[in-house]
């Protein structure tokens, strides 16, 4: 499995979202996507706190970027 970065957003305060996809191949090469979103929250430059979400607009939400 990887794990792609599409779009990287910078919210300020520390945060950004970061909203992604898995891709892979599954049992019988059967292929596979999982998208979602992480909400990462940085502190003298390590991340100290991610909140994820399956939905791209739920994590903009969530870091006061609501669509």
């Amino acid at each position: 499995i990887e794990v792609r970065v599409d779009e990287l957003i910078e919210v300020g305060d520390g945060r950004f979202v970061a909203c992604t996809r898995m891709v892979g191949e599954a049992a019988r090469d059967a292929p596979y996507t999982q998208s979602f979103a992480v909400v990462h929250r940085l502190r003298d430059g390590l991340i100290v706190e991610a909140d994820y979400y399956l939905d791209r607009a739920q994590a903009l939400e969530a870091a006061g970027l609501a669509e």
